[in-house]
């Protein structure tokens, strides 16, 4: 059979049983995991099977809890608080995992066969080193019985959870205590464990690939010993790939392997991972870009497709929904991930990866109507785009797995006439629109924090100088009202700035249209009002393309 030309891969886990009322029913289920993404673009569902406690076809990973007890309700220590304690969404996990059982339900394989039937190929996903377990009291057997197998704690990984950004200045927020619980891939047990984990998934479903995904989380090696597990983790990789062909042929057929991993190439290499002798080996079929947690919209995936050339490996470009800007809207929200998903296409990306969408569908309560336009860069070329500059998430300024970027930026008003720049990627092609007759609209939208009517500023769009007389200056003394919150444990949210900001439009006209790939902004602080103290922020930097109805 021909391998399947995939296009866009959407991910779901087996965590959220908390999601659905109890007792849990398997029509919602079905409809909540695969039904949503079925007459789309999405090809291929790839499902995180080794999060949670359900029935399954698996035997090479056990939870147990710390005394060794049996997992489930019927646990003395299954649960994070005493049963009289529980609150209640702990409650509904435990009481719709139970209901799992009781109708002896394996929703691995459920999920596999709504799947197949809905056209789509189904990939088993493995977190490669997930410590979400560490928040409870109900662990992996293997982690339990091996304390000499963790990474422990390590002052180069400590990293906030979540949080808020001050404008222009610090985060508040809390370490993450969970990352000493990470596994310590130095130790060939550890290695071993989790090939055998991978290769039982392989054999005990049918399925049509692996993904295995390095951002969960992003640390395998104690810092000083990164350099030297480099390599052992590029075995550890062909390995799982000689492993899956082994199992294919016994079943006639080839199994894909893809790879998920942070968003640069250096990125990689700095956590341990050289993605580049990867691909070069053909150990990997897809190489996933992938931002941790909190979106990027200007990941640099053209460096991962030169990487790749020649290789055959395939690169996609992944949503990360986690943090995702709040919108008022389906629609405005499809916006922006048109804009990302055409813009990864014209660099090179070869397919879309949704990852964590649970956040538009439960949380903002918001359908999905971009899944039926991002698997293909011809759909989207004339639809309205909502391009965004990435802003630092709570974690940029100090973790190991990421790289810096522009925004928030703080203007000098002693730069001697340089100003900040700021990167946007476009992938839409305005003088073609134009040159078809199509026409379009587009504004540059920034927003400043601090700014007074005593300051002055200047701004380029790819250094072409910006009229004062064509901007149209908003101003919000409190911040603005819609999406104030994204999700209770969340700080941050793209609406939750508060003020007092100016948002800043100029409309591009024929001799300032953005263009295809990177665009450049720069703000220039000439005059600083000299009564204020506090800094000039560029906080956002936004770009509105809109194409006749």
């Amino acid at each position: 059979m021909a391998e399947r030309q995939r296009r866009l891969i959407y991910h779901r886990d087996l965590a959220g049983t908390d999601w659905f009322e109890a007792p849990l029913k398997a029509k919602d289920l079905i409809w909540d995991f695969v039904g949503r993404a079925a007459g789309t673009h999405v090809d291929t569902f790839v499902l995180h099977v080794t999060y949670d406690v359900y029935p399954s076809k698996l035997e090479a990973k056990q939870y147990v809890s710390e005394t060794g007890a049996p997992v489930g309700l019927m646990g003395d220590h299954a649960t994070w608080a005493p049963r009289q304690g529980l609150t209640a969404n702990s409650w509904r996990r435990l009481a719709n995992k139970q209901a799992l059982f009781d109708q002896d339900i394996d929703p691995v394989q459920m999920l596999l066969e709504a799947a197949h039937d809905a056209g789509m190929d189904f990939f088993a996903g493995v977190r490669m080193n997930d410590v979400h377990h560490a928040q409870w009291d109900w662990h992996p057997r293997f982690w339990v019985e091996h304390p000499e197998f963790r990474i422990g704690d390590q002052p180069e990984y400590r990293i906030p959870r979540a949080g808020f950004r001050a404008p222009g200045g610090q985060f508040h927020s809390q370490i993450d205590d969970r990352l000493p619980a990470a596994l310590d891939y130095t130790h060939d047990e550890v290695r071993a464990y989790m090939l055998a984990l991978i290769e039982d998934m392989a054999r005990a479903y049918d399925v049509q690939g692996i993904e295995l995904d390095f951002t969960r989380h992003p640390l395998f090696f104690k810092p000083s010993e990164v350099e030297a597990g480099r390599g052992r983790m590029t075995e550890f990789v062909a390995a799982v790939r000689k492993g899956l062909n082994r199992i294919g042929s016994e079943s006639g057929r080839r199994l894909a392997l893809e790879a998920r991993v942070p968003p640069t190439v250096e990125s990689c290499w700095r956590i341990g991972l050289d993605v580049r002798s990867w691909m070069a080996g053909r150990h990997v079929d897809i190489l996933t870009v992938a931002p941790y947690w909190h979106p990027d919209f200007n990941m640099p995936v053209e460096e991962f497709v030169d990487a790749a050339d020649g290789t055959g490996c395939k690169v996609f470009a992944s949503f990360e929904f986690a943090e995702f800007p709040v919108l008022e809207s389906s629609d405005a929200t499809a916006k922006v991930v048109r804009a990302a998903a055409l813009a990864y296409w014209k660099a090179g990306a070869e397919g879309m990866h949704v990852f964590n969408p649970h956040v538009l569908t439960h949380y903002l309560r918001q359908e999905m109507p971009f899944l039926s336009e991002i698997g293909d860069a011809r759909t989207l070329e004339y639809l309205d785009k909502h391009y965004m500059a990435t802003r630092a998430s709570n974690y940029d300024d100090v973790a190991w797995f990421s790289y810096p970027k522009e925004l928030p930026a703080a203007l000098d008003a002693a730069s001697a006439g340089v100003g900040r720049r700021i990167r946007l990627k476009v992938g839409d092609d305005l003088e073609k629109a134009i040159s078809l007759g199509i026409g379009a609209e587009a504004t540059l939208r920034i927003r400043v924090m601090g700014m007074t009517p005593k300051d002055r500023l200047e701004f380029k769009f790819n250094g072409v100088r910006l009229s004062e007389q064509a901007c149209q200056s908003e101003f919000f003394p409190l911040g603005e009202s819609k999406g104030l919150h994204q999700y209770s444990f969340l700080g941050d949210a793209y609406f939750g700035t508060p003020g007092p900001y100016h948002w800043l439009s100029f409309r591009l006209g024929r001799e300032t249209l953005p263009r295809v790939g990177t665009n450049e902004v720069e703000v220039l602080l000439l005059q600083r009002n000299p009564e204020v103290s506090e800094d000039v922020v560029v906080n956002d930097v936004e770009l509105i393309i809109e194409y006749p109805k």
